[in-house]
């Protein structure tokens, strides 16, 4: 039982971090992967050791690296190797079944919605092409990251969605517990649905794990 918790508990958590996860900012992006490119040189060999696969996909030492240095860049706090690790698996899922469901973008559409949101962030493309040579980053790759970040972006969106009508069936039952003492439905109807989105998003985490092959090959495993 105390496993099973732990487990539910990891779960919210990388629900958590993939829900506040959306497609990397311009800048962001340039800078944090100029970060991780130090990062994968003073590896070295390391990155070429497998440590994980998830339905197939090599999950790279040197991925966990990058997505360790990529989080401390954003958020300026240690992430841990398993954390970092269980980033991957979840994301490597997500992806795999955004993919399959037909969620990510041809090269147009994904150059489209760039270009909407270097417009948005006051940015031309110009600029953005300037700042992905200064710091050594191919368009290229640059490009097929976004076209990711869109497809797990707009999969997630849709699949942990929540009607204003299932809020308020929440909202009812919370009524039906805590009675006058709760706050009108239209103060708390937010907080409502960012926390059944939540609950949404680690049930298809779970879901989608149940289905997965999952192998590790780490000293825990």
């Amino acid at each position: 039982m105390t496993g099973r918790r732990a487990h539910s508990k990891k779960a919210d958590h990388t629900a958590s971090r993939l829900r506040s996860r959306r497609v990397i900012a311009v800048v962001a992006a340039a800078t944090a992967i100029a970060v991780v490119t130090g990062v994968r040189v003073t590896l070295g060999t390391a990155t070429g050791n497998v440590v994980a696969t998830v339905n197939g996909e090599t999950i790279m030492a040197g991925d966990v690296a990058q997505m360790q240095a990529r989080y401390e860049f954003y958020y300026g706090e240690d992430y841990t190797f398993e954390e970092a690790l269980e980033q991957l698996l979840v994301e490597a899922m997500v992806y795999q079944e955004a993919e399959r469901a037909g969620y990510l973008p041809d090269m147009g559409q994904a150059e489209q919605e760039l270009g909407a949101q270097l417009v948005r962030d006051g940015w031309t493309m110009e600029e953005l092409l300037t700042a992905l040579e200064e710091y050594g980053i191919v368009y290229d790759d640059y490009i097929e990251t976004f076209r990711r970040e869109l497809a797990m972006g707009n999969y997630v969106d849709d699949e942990v969605a929540v009607t204003a009508e299932q809020a308020r069936e929440r909202y009812d039952t919370l009524f039906e517990i805590y009675g006058e003492e709760l706050p009108p439905f239209d103060s708390m109807k937010e907080y409502i649905i960012i926390d059944m989105e939540g609950e949404n998003l680690a049930r298809l985490i779970e879901g989608l794990r149940a289905e997965a092959r999952i192998e590790t090959f780490t000293e825990d495993n």
